[in-house]
């Protein structure tokens, strides 16, 4: 009988196993960390940095700061929260959710965006939501 409950044991424990989502398994943790780059709006680029949570439950959180950088346009420093969801496929979305540093005149924006992996690292990549006036981002691990 043991051995039977054993055996029961490990077959269930490989069910379960099997039955989860390879991508997800890994994906979340590739989503995880910090990230650099810009994001796109009329006026030129803006510097952004991301520290993004990624969850196995497919949520995640980040924080957003951005700033001027070389050759663009005059930026005042902030910081806001998100949160938000991503999917096996490496796509994501984040939705402002509160301001950590809120420069007076600025608005939080969101990110709807994929993960893309080459022989250059990973990168986040897609577009700028909830302002009319930002169209695009990218950041590199």
């Amino acid at each position: 009988m043991k051995k039977f409950t054993k055996n029961a044991a490990i077959a269930a424990l490989l069910a379960m196993i099997a039955t989860a989502p390879a991508s997800a398994s890994n994906l979340y943790q590739d989503l995880e960390g910090n990230w650099s780059g810009t994001f796109e709006c009329s006026d030129g680029k803006t510097g952004l940095m991301l520290e993004v949570d990624a969850y196995y439950d497919h949520t995640m959180k980040a924080r957003a700061d951005f700033g001027p950088v070389n050759g663009g346009p005059k930026v005042i420093p902030g910081a806001f929260a998100l949160t938000g969801r991503w999917d096996e496929d490496g796509t994501f979305v984040l939705r402002p959710n509160r301001w950590i540093v809120q420069p007076d005149g600025y608005s939080m924006i969101g990110f709807s965006g994929k993960l893309f992996k080459n022989v250059m690292g990973n990168y986040l990549g897609g577009d700028v939501t909830g302002y009319a006036d930002c169209t695009e981002f990218v950041v590199k691990h």
